[in-house]
């Protein structure tokens, strides 16, 4: 759990052109998802609000959305948006269609790491280079509290733990309060930390790099891992430290992800970008995580890595991941940006031509325009057909984003709504697109 930062909205009037054929590259289909929160934003607009309160007279579909079990505002009955979890801390049993990762073990294969992680698909690497580092050999709980001291976490009572990034225009929408394990902090100790009678569960982790400022020495407990870089769009390095039963509540990152387990043993269950796992939107501030906590085992394609002390997971960017400690753990990872991050934040950069006079309405028209060119070159390989691409994408970007938060009936309205969704979407013109009045 931590808190973050960002915003923004209509659905499309226009008649729905002959949908073109998609072009197949998962890199392409990556950029342009990760433009869904610009694209449902601008096509649902303004009258956001009136989707999503027809939404919510409509009964509850159970089926659809599978049993909840977490504190989700996905859940499909309206029971708290943040009831503690049934059965968090437990292992569930996998579903035996649940396959092993595949096992490589590095003292036989020769193949470096960076060619390993363009496969795109979970490893489990056995005998690498991490056995030589001083890290296996030096920490130990009492190690680990002289270079941390009191540490700050997120705690709460169940023991999973999930991102909630602020200024979300859902979180003013929540129909909840948002429960002060998302707000507040605290220090601990490392026995605390690791407390196994306790019934309070503690989330900690922190970058090594930050670590490296006020001891440079822990660098060197995790050298060599260079090899682990393997991509040009920047890198960090986390430490990770908990007791059993710490769960990390399923999710994706941007980002090739070399998963070291220091210390203890883990049960990671992942899936490919393609599953259809509920998903929260960018407008929610559980954005990037399941609606659905335990999607992941229910998705095709799943896998399970079973992770212990020396082994290495190589988990691929967008692949979800749901993490759950079964003993007590230390476990580090680094980070490499995946090129469609980069191409993301290169198409957040484009100037779009507003005129500093023009209404929102007019905004979003135009919005509208640049966005369906956008989702076009991003997606497809024919011939421009205006409306076709988001004619094609809207209704998939919905279903998986928006309807089951809207379905679930946890946003609150309120006589100012429409209004509220105007401001929102003029801020989110102005922090999620900096030059867009330029």
């Amino acid at each position: 759990t931590m808190r973050v930062t960002q915003r923004a909205h209509r659905p499309a009037a226009a008649p729905r052109p002959t949908a073109p054929t998609p072009a197949p590259p998962a890199s392409r289909r990556w950029v342009a998802l990760a433009l869904g929160c610009l694209a449902v934003a601008v096509l649902l607009g303004l009258g956001a609000h009136q989707m999503t309160w027809n939404m919510r007279r409509s009964p509850p579909n159970h089926a659809a959305q599978g049993t909840p079990a977490d504190e989700s505002l996905g859940s499909p009955v309206a029971r708290g948006a943040h009831t503690p979890p049934a059965g968090v801390g437990e292992e569930i049993a996998p579903s035996s269609s649940i396959s092993a990762v595949k096992v490589v073990d590095m003292s036989v294969s020769k193949q470096p790491y960076a060619k390993l992680a363009a496969r795109r698909k979970p490893l489990l690497l056995r005998n690498s280079v991490v056995h030589t580092w001083p890290a296996f050999r030096k920490w130990t709980p009492a190690t680990l509290s002289g270079i941390l001291g009191n540490m700050s976490v997120y705690s709460n009572s169940h023991g999973n733990f999930i991102t909630f990034h602020d200024h979300k225009p859902f979180e003013k929408m929540l129909a909840h309060p948002i429960p002060a394990e998302f707000t507040r902090m605290s220090t601990v100790t490392m026995a605390t930390l690791l407390n196994t009678s306790s019934p309070i569960y503690h989330h900690f982790s922190t970058s090594v790099d930050d670590l490296a400022r006020t001891t440079p020495s822990i660098m060197a407990d995790v050298s060599p891992v260079n090899q682990f870089f393997v991509s040009d769009g920047g890198h960090q390095i986390n430490l990770w430290v908990g007791r059993a039963g710490i769960r990390t509540h399923a999710h994706f990152d941007a980002t090739w992800n070399f998963f070291v387990q220091v210390k203890g043993h883990k049960h990671i269950y992942l899936a490919p970008p393609e599953a259809d796992i509920a998903t929260y939107p960018c407008l929610h501030p559980h954005y990037g995580h399941a609606a659905d906590p335990d999607g992941v085992l229910r998705a095709r394609g799943a896998v399970l890595a079973d992770v212990r002390a020396g082994d290495v997971l190589v988990i691929p960017p967008y692949w979800w991941h749901d993490v759950r400690t079964v003993e007590e753990s230390v476990s580090v990872n680094v980070w490499s940006y995946a090129p469609e991050y980069a191409a993301m934040e290169e198409v957040y950069r484009l100037p779009i031509p507003f005129q500093p006079d023009w209404r929102p309405a007019q905004m979003l028209d135009n919005l509208r325009v640049w966005t369906d060119l956008l989702l076009h070159a991003a997606f497809f390989d024919t011939e421009y057909t205006p409306g076709a691409a988001t004619a094609a994408l809207l209704p998939e970007l919905y279903a998986i984003r928006y309807a089951h938060v809207t379905r679930a009936g946890l946003l609150r309205p309120s006589p100012g709504e429409e209004d509220a969704v105007r401001s929102a979407l003029v801020q989110s013109l102005d922090d999620v697109l900096p030059r867009v009045r330029g």
